[in-house]
């Protein structure tokens, strides 16, 4: 049995817990939120322009490659997905709706909800069922096949969609979860004995709406966002001192551009910098790479250099020459990607080397200068 100070720290203890679970719960809430205000912003901005006859028919599928090509963390900037966005806003005007009403369920029931309920307050209906009940998408559309009496797999054409963006495996969702509901005791879990019952514990924490929300792909995008803002901070930082090292060895480095687009049959590809040396007339590609080296980067530079060597190298240029640089914590590790031998035709292949033949020594800085000069550059900025 446990002592009367026992039971005071465990309760004391517990309420901590659960001041985490539900700040948890309501973090999730409040992304949720922020993400179909988001969507329900972003297809306004779009239904303005599509006024304007000026602008292209097909204006959201090009909108959408190149917001996945500026943005290729977030899952939802399909063309598809940005189409519901304009529905969203069209359907639903008043943005006090979606603050208070809609953004109150995940966007993938939210989608489930625009393909089959035309009636506004049919489907306030529905989301306070969700709500109230921790309605999962299936449940959802049950509900309404059901009641419409519709065979379900005919009209989730918002399903589809979801299905079709990148899922996180439920499994994994509910060990998260049972974690956080693990630690959830209050003062009725305590027996006659003073011992700690944990039989109600998943019905006392677990809040479906939460959880719920959290299941959906989509939420991702927002809940990824601080990591990622700080890596591209992380890279916009390099990728300016990179250009100015580079230029600053006055050795005849010309910078021509980043995030350089080569469009090629059945793909876009971006290179991080790339540079054109006028000494030893060839295209230098820079590959960044935020965390710890792998070998196999090789392969996506030598695919780089091949397209540069076919789309944008005259007769009179040499073959190009890569690097990688990559910065893991306080590393900085620099490897160069020159032809196999250079000299013995345009069919060898690009292999990662520490060494610089040659003929191009007198032009190329080493690795050394490279790493110790990019770091001086961090160090003062």
């Amino acid at each position: 049995m446990l002592k009367e100070t026992d039971k005071e720290y465990v309760l004391f203890l517990n309420k901590l817990k659960n001041k985490i679970v539900s700040s948890q719960q309501n973090a999730v809430i409040s992304v949720n939120k922020e993400l179909l205000i988001f969507y329900w912003e972003i297809g306004n901005f779009i239904l303005d322009k599509k006024k304007d006859q000026s602008w292209e028919k097909n204006i959201i599928n090009s909108l959408s490659n190149d917001l996945k090509a500026a943005f290729p963390e977030m899952r939802g900037l399909d063309e598809k997905n940005i189409r519901y966005m304009c529905k969203f806003a069209e359907e639903y005007k008043d943005k006090k709706f979606i603050e208070e009403v809609a953004a109150q369920i995940s966007w993938s029931h939210n989608l489930i909800l625009m393909d089959k309920i035309t009636d506004l307050n049919k489907t306030i209906s529905y989301i306070n069922k969700i709500i109230e009940n921790g309605w999962s998408k299936n449940v959802l559309l049950n509900k309404i096949a059901l009641e419409y009496g519709i065979e379900e797999d005919m009209f989730t054409e918002g399903a589809a969609l979801h299905n079709n963006i990148i899922k996180i495996k439920d499994r994994e969702l509910q060990d998260m979860t049972e974690e956080v509901v693990e630690d959830y005791v209050n003062e009725n879990d305590f027996d006659e004995n003073g011992s700690i019952s944990f039989k109600d514990i998943s019905s006392a924490a677990r809040s479906e709406l939460s959880i719920e929300i959290l299941k959906d792909p989509y939420i991702l995008d927002l809940l990824n966002f601080s990591e990622k803002l700080i890596e591209r901070n992380l890279e916009k930082q390099l990728i300016d001192h990179i250009i100015k090292f580079f230029i600053e060895l006055d050795k005849g480095f010309a910078f021509v551009g980043s995030k350089y687009h080569l469009p090629v049959a059945g793909g876009d590809y971006y290179i991080d910098l790339l540079f054109y040396n006028l000494k030893l007339r060839c295209y230098v590609a820079v590959d960044l790479k935020i965390g710890k080296f792998k070998p196999e980067y090789l392969g996506k530079l030598s695919f780089y250099l091949s397209l540069i060597d076919d789309s944008l190298k005259k007769k009179e240029d040499s073959s190009a020459v890569g690097i990688i640089l990559c910065k893991d914590e306080d590393k900085l590790i620099v490897q160069y990607a020159f032809k196999g031998s250079v000299g013995l035709g345009e069919d060898t292949e690009y292999m990662l080397t520490k060494n610089i033949p040659e003929e191009f020594k007198s032009i190329l800085p080493t690795v050394k200068e490279i790493g110790d000069g990019i770091k001086n550059k961090l160090l003062k900025s």
